[in-house]
């Protein structure tokens, strides 16, 4: 991962640092982590957590979605920065870690109502590319079946 300036960037602000902490009948739940948030978004299942990260990139505008979304609720509509604030260091994010296990997710688009990316595993050997949600979920059930 490399910045505009071409300096290695340890954590790129359209990453989130997903910690699983539980793991049952295919659902988990856990915590996220991102550049964008002071503190940490818990979730308690796989539709949450994808809600909850859609929402924060919504918020800043990055990576920016494909589509506009509709709101029912008015006071949901463009709530986005106009510039990302930056609230967490890179250091504070790699320090977090699942109680089963901890991935890091680059979103380059979410084109087509989908996300497509990268996902890392903590020990950052193994980045396999993903095409969709279902497909970033399918890598890992895989992955936690593992054990």
């Amino acid at each position: 991962m490399v910045s505009k300036k071409g300096i290695p960037e340890r954590f790129p602000p359209n990453a989130v640092r997903i910690c699983i902490d539980n793991y049952r009948n295919y659902d988990i739940q856990g915590r996220i982590y991102s550049k964008f948030r002071k503190d940490s978004l818990v979730f308690c299942s796989v539709g949450e957590m994808f809600l909850k990260v859609d929402d924060m990139f919504d918020e800043n505008g990055f990576p920016q979605t494909f589509q506009e979304r509709r709101y029912f609720d008015e006071n949901r509509k463009e709530k986005r920065r106009a510039v990302p604030v930056v609230f967490e260091n890179d250091d504070m994010i790699l320090r977090q870690k699942g109680g089963m296990k901890t991935y890091d997710i680059v979103i380059n688009s979410r084109r087509k109502s989908n996300w497509q990316g990268i996902i890392r595993k903590e020990n950052g050997i193994e980045d396999v590319l993903f095409r969709s949600e279902m497909e970033l979920l399918n890598f890992i059930w895989d992955d936690i079946s593992k054990k």
